[in-house]
């Protein structure tokens, strides 16, 4: 009987310490459902952002050169996952910036919305200096004022872009430099001239790098 128990505990202990892996995900970073009616710790950049019926809300109006954007978090964030729901209830672009070192440098992710005939409903673009570098695209389906959930995942060199929990997008932009950032929303209004878009239910999360297994040493 004594033989079997310390069998057992071996066992117990090797599967604890040696099997599983250490979480790959971390500390909570930001959680905002806006049911609590203000933005604070969001800043406004360009465009009109406010909390209507627990979502964050923006309508712009004007053309092709219009943009929105908000923006929260840190600049020394890294490695993250970003989680939240989206509906663009009229017009085409919006999107999600990260790794936002400043506002001349980050990630943004291009979702465009409605009937786009060929053209890529979902964009990764790179910003350095201002300047936009379109890096990767993927064909899906993103309809007006219909509710999406958005992930994006950037760990290391490697970005992951979910829509429903479907991986629609993967990219590894080898050797960049775009280490760490916060995060933003943004809309355009493009040739439309209009745009109205809600987000609910942002959550950021920071995730570790590839789980590895905690060894045994008896």
């Amino acid at each position: 009987m004594l033989k079997f128990i310390k069998s057992f505990l071996f066992l117990s202990f090797y599967f604890l310490f040696s099997i599983l892996p250490v979480n790959a995900e971390g500390d909570l970073l930001l959680s905002d459902n806006f049911n609590d009616g203000n933005l604070d710790g969001w800043v406004i950049k360009d465009g009109t952002w406010l909390v209507d019926n627990g979502n964050l809300l923006t309508t712009e109006t004007g053309v092709l050169s219009f943009r929105g954007s908000i923006s929260t978090g840190n600049t020394e964030w890294d490695n993250y996952k970003i989680e939240l729901d989206v509906n663009n209830e009229l017009g085409v672009d919006e999107g999600i910036d990260f790794r936002r070192a400043d506002d001349n440098n980050y990630y943004a992710f291009n979702l465009r919305h409605g009937p786009q005939g060929l053209d890529a409903p979902l964009k990764l673009f790179k910003v350095v200096d201002n300047f936009a570098f379109e890096i990767a695209r993927a064909h899906t389906e993103f309809l007006n004022n219909v509710w999406y959930h958005i992930r994006v995942e950037v760990l290391n060199e490697n970005i992951k872009f979910y829509s429903n929990d479907n991986l629609i997008l993967e990219y590894t932009d080898s050797g960049t430099d775009f280490k760490k950032g916060a995060i933003g929303l943004y809309t355009w209004t493009g040739g439309n001239g209009f745009l109205t878009a809600r987000f609910d239910n942002i959550k950021v999360t920071s995730l570790a790098s590839t789980p590895t297994k905690t060894p045994l040493i008896l």
